[in-house]
This record gives structure tokens, C-alpha cells and sequence, in this order.
């Protein structure tokens, strides 16, 4: 959002630097943040059954 205002509003030059960076920063921040594809298991044991 910042890259898209600073171009509009501020008249910035998009650099070949920021074009590619940004989808470099949201595919890490993608990668950063997705759920694990195995289930994480409880840490607690299931109760013995006598």
C-alpha cells in the first residue's frame, strides 16, 4: 500500500528495486505466517485407562 500511495500521491519513482522486493516481502510474509500442512499434537498424554 505504501509503494502504491507513495507513486500516486507523492510522485516517487517505482524503481526496478521495489518492484521486485514487494512481492518478495508478501511471498515471505506468506510463507512466514501459513499453517503448518501436519497437525501439531497436544503436548499432554492421553489419561491411562485402567
Amino acid at each position: 500500500m505504501a509503494i502504491v500511495l507513495g507513486v500516486a500521491v507523492l510522485g516517487e519513482p517505482l524503481t526496478i528495486g521495489m518492484a521486485i522486493g514487494f512481492p518478495l516481502v508478501i511471498i515471505g510474509s506468506i510463507i512466514g505466517t501459513r499453517r503448518a500442512i501436519a497437525p501439531v499434537h497436544d503436548a499432554e498424554p492421553d489419561p491411562v485407562q485402567a
